[in-house]
């Protein structure tokens, strides 16, 4: 039944309020009409309608029912269902057209229009690719999207979408592509959802290119989203407190994909469909979030959070939980760079977040690893891995070739095993600090280069199997060992010179033990005349040959006794 001492008392507290039902007759002098769009040409073609204002807007309430029409709407008219009441998830006032073109979008496009609706269910007539409206002015509360897409406007003049506490039922809800010459756009969600039809998966892009000026702008607050958001051309996106997802119908695996000269800011969202740089964008701003979803189909093993296909740099990223860690391409701002367990703002696994140092950083252990392959280091980057006192790392073969400035720090690990740390370009260096586990084993080969580094402090080193701890075949290479134990493997001495190395080895408060106890020298020479080198209160378990060495420190305090193994 139509409530019509409701709509008396409306209009006769105001001339700027139309009502419209399936069931009404058209008169105008009790504000009553059978369609939307009746109603809103006689409240634009009022002689009051140049009087509304922003804050003094006139009002169609539309009453429940079925409305088979294209709407076109101006400024200061809004548009509101009676009842907020549902039909299942359907709002009980639908707006349908077919959705083909221009002529029969649910809402037409234009420069001269705009939109103001609340409590409808808009649609087409049912088929994905059909299209609600071009991109235009428009705010929408508590409304439902089905079958049908928004697109890029084919005039070309700035527009402002809103959309509050509104639901997508469709598979490409925004298809925002195209080049456009006035970059004035901007799209905003507050507290929506955004689902696919079937297999319930959305993938929305936003993409258009602008030729002029900044202000394409994609905002997400407190919207869900059942598949992905996709970011291109020169659009910002800022999202805040948003879910992203894969449907648990829908293995897929489509990631949010940015693609964007523009900035992405991402803030207190869950990600549980990871993300994808295509490209690099202006400004990355990813903060505490979570890249696990309980209702989203998890990334593949192994698979990063965040993939890219270029580099990354300069990503501001704090306090963000993973579910797999993320790929080196992308450049976190802090030079420490956690990898394992359940540490924030992880990397995949320790090469990725190598991969991710820009001239300087630390790999932070959060967790040993074993079966490692051979690490490659940057060229002109500086790494430190840290394992804090409490983590190890096993190679299964060798450990690092380091080449043109690549340098190399172990620190704190509780243990170290594997093959050869080689040296072999200009500015190499190789450090180890506080590993004093006395089961580490490794072999430092020098091979070429010039002004390379290999530098022990508080360290115990064996041999690799079959090898000495250090072998020397550079003139250059500064060897410094301090407050470490260095052994030979079996049959080993601890260090071996195989060129004339003069006045690069120094030694102090150490001990050197060859790997037999019997046959061999803790320190060796297999090159002609001698090498000069200086040691100071260190303990060997057997001499070094005087024709092969000479200490440059008169009064060094060494000691030498066969029984000293450790």
């Amino acid at each position: 039944m139509i409530k019509m001492d409701f709509i008396k008392a409306q209009q006769a507290g105001a001339n700027r309020t139309a009502f419209v039902s399936p069931t009404f007759a058209h008169n105008e002098h009790l504000h009553t009409f059978n369609t939307i769009q009746s109603a809103i040409d006689w409240v634009h073609n009022s002689s009051w309608y140049s009087s509304l204002t922003s804050t003094n807007t006139a009002t169609v309430f539309v009453y429940p029912g079925y409305y088979r029409e294209q709407i076109t709407c101006w400024e200061h008219i809004r548009l509101r269902s009676y009842t907020d009441h549902y039909l299942g998830t359907e709002r009980v006032v639908t707006l349908r057209s077919a959705g083909n073109n221009s002529s029969d979008y649910p809402l037409k496009p234009g420069v001269d229009y705009q939109y103001y609706i609340e409590g409808f269910t808009i649609r087409t007539s049912g088929a994905d690719n059909y299209i609600i409206s071009e991109m235009v002015n428009a705010k929408f509360i508590n409304c439902l999207f089905k079958y049908g897409r928004f697109i890029e406007n084919t005039v070309d003049y700035s527009t402002a979408m809103s959309f509050l506490n509104c639901t997508w039922w469709c598979n490409k809800p925004f298809v925002i592509e195209g080049v456009r010459g006035n970059a004035a756009r901007s799209i905003w969600f507050d507290q929506c959802w955004i689902y696919g039809n079937s297999p319930y998966h959305s993938q929305s892009s936003f993409g258009s290119t602008h030729a002029t000026g900044t202000g394409a702008v994609i905002e997400m607050n407190n919207t869900r989203v059942v598949g992905n958001i996709d970011i291109k051309g020169d659009w910002d996106y800022i999202s805040d407190r948003c879910r992203t997802r894969r449907s648990t119908t829908h293995t897929s695996g489509l990631r949010n994909t940015y693609d964007t000269d523009g900035y992405i800011h991402i803030t207190n969202t869950t990600i549980g469909n990871g993300l994808h740089f295509a490209s690099d964008a202006s400004t990355k701003i990813i903060h505490n979030c979570d890249f696990n979803d309980s209702l989203s189909v998890p990334l593949w093993a192994g698979e990063a959070d965040i993939t890219s296909d270029v580099t990354i740099p300069i990503v501001d990223y704090i306090q963000n939980i993973q579910q797999n860690g993320n790929d080196g391409e992308i450049q976190i701002i802090d030079p420490i760079k956690p990898v394992g367990d359940n540490a924030v703002n992880r990397y995949r696994n320790i090469q990725e977040a190598v991969d991710s140092i820009n001239t300087e950083g630390i790999v932070d252990l959060y967790e040993s690893y074993t079966s490692l392959a051979e690490l490659t280091i940057p060229n002109n980057t500086k790494v430190t891995i840290d394992g804090k006192r409490s983590y190890s790392l096993a190679f299964t073969g060798n450990v690092a070739t380091l080449a043109l400035g690549e340098e190399l720090i172990f620190n704190r690990l509780s243990r170290i095993t594997g093959g050869t740390v080689e040296l072999t370009g200009n500015n190499a260096e190789f450090h180890m600090h506080s590993c004093p586990c006395g089961d580490n084993t490794l072999e430092v080969l020098c091979t070429s280069g010039t002004d390379t580094k290999c530098h022990f402090r508080n360290v115990n080193l064996i041999g690799a199997t079959g090898k000495s701890v250090i072998q020397s075949a550079c003139l250059t290479t500064s060897i410094k060992i301090c407050y470490s134990g260095l052994k030979g493997a079996t049959g080993q001495p601890a260090i071996e010179f195989t060129v004339e190395a003069d006045d690069i080895f120094e030694a102090r408060y150490s001990t050197f033990v060859h790997g037999d106890g019997v046959a061999n020298k803790p320190i060796i020479y297999t090159g002609a005349n001698s090498i000069a080198y200086k040691m100071y209160l260190c303990a060997l378990n057997a001499a070094l040959d005087a024709s092969d060495f000479t200490n440059g420190i008169t009064s060094a305090g060494n000691v030498t006794d066969a029984g000293i193994d450790y």
